[in-house]
């Protein structure tokens, strides 16, 4: 009679990455209002991140992110074209794509990449009140969409191996 193969043990080997992380987010902007030029800079926020990573190739990386933040700025009379002080505006960023990482192995368990990728995004200004002399309006909710091409270096170390790593970007 035949003997019962032993199972034999598989490699653990890294398929996909999926990742939690912490984004300072900071929109440019460049424009012009019926008032003329935009002069309005919108401030650094700090937001979440989502990421899903899969090796294409030994050396380089996919990866599809998402990544949503907001805050309240405080907006300057004139601004955005309209007559009286604005006050305090919320303000929520979203954006979503795919970037591109060449990257280059440093041991078993570190990993440096350079990226590069294009990604589709949102901007919304919640609806807000003016106070313009004794008058007050409300400023309807404003939004718009943007397209950003994020470029970036970054670094890892599997504190456990294949499971759990440390990462910058």
């Amino acid at each position: 009679p035949l003997e019962p193969l032993e199972p034999a043990e598989l490699p653990v080997s890294r398929h996909l990455d999926v990742g939690l992380g912490v984004a300072l987010v900071e929109r440019l902007t460049e424009g012009q209002t019926n008032a003329g030029p935009a002069n309005f800079r919108y401030p650094a926020m700090i937001g979440v991140g989502l990421s899903a990573r899969v090796d294409v190739w030994k050396y380089l990386r996919a990866n599809l992110y998402v990544v949503r933040s907001s805050t309240s700025t405080d907006l300057a009379a004139g601004m955005l074209g309209l007559p009286g002080d604005p006050g305090l505006v919320p303000l929520t960023s979203y954006a979503l794509g795919l970037r591109l990482s060449p990257t280059l192995r440093l041991g078993p368990r570190a990993r440096t990449w350079i990226s590069f990728g294009a990604g589709w995004g949102r901007m919304e200004m919640g609806r807000f009140d003016v106070q313009s002399g004794a008058d007050s309006y409300v400023v309807r909710e404003r939004s718009f969409s943007f397209l950003e091409f994020p470029m970036g270096i970054g670094t890892s170390f599997d504190i456990i191996k294949n499971w759990l790593a440390v990462e910058f970007e």
